[in-house]
């Protein structure tokens, strides 16, 4: 069995992102000065790695090549300067099926995270006091878990 962490990356500009740091700037999180936002796709399938990325691109509902860059990242855990975003009650029932309509076999789970990363003015990743403050913004604690490296 495999394990699969990929970030899909929007290659047209993200209104998103842009909104977001808009959004901490008037928070009066000054040193924010960039974020990068992406979706991940963590899938577990009894097929080698590669077959699984491949899979991935072939599903245009979770990678669309016209706008999407598809990345490995070696942790299902946030790095530095990363808030990610999980819904625990999502189940992802449809995402596997398409997966294997796609020709992956033996899809044994999905899930999903949304990806932030926020950097300071020098481009290194923001300090985790920030990150505590934004994911107030990023991540509705009602419903959703914020992850903070």
């Amino acid at each position: 069995m495999s394990r699969v962490v990929v970030s899909v990356e929007l290659k047209i500009p993200d209104n998103t992102a842009f909104t977001a740091y808009d959004a901490l700037v008037r928070m009066g999180l000054a040193d924010v000065a960039d974020v990068k936002h992406s979706g991940v796709w963590i899938v577990d399938a009894d097929a080698p790695a590669a077959e699984i990325r491949n899979a991935l691109k072939r599903t245009e509902i979770m990678f669309n090549p016209n706008k999407h860059v598809l990345r490995t990242l070696s942790s299902d855990r946030p790095g530095p300067g990363e808030i990610w975003v999980a819904t625990p009650s999502r189940a992802h029932e449809r995402e596997r099926r398409l997966l294997e309509q796609a020709g992956l076999c033996s899809v044994r789970s999905v899930e999903s995270r949304t990806r932030w990363l926020l950097l300071d003015r020098r481009g290194d990743p923001c300090s985790r006091a920030t990150l505590e403050r934004a994911q107030d913004l990023l991540a509705n604690p009602a419903y959703q878990d914020a992850l903070i490296a």
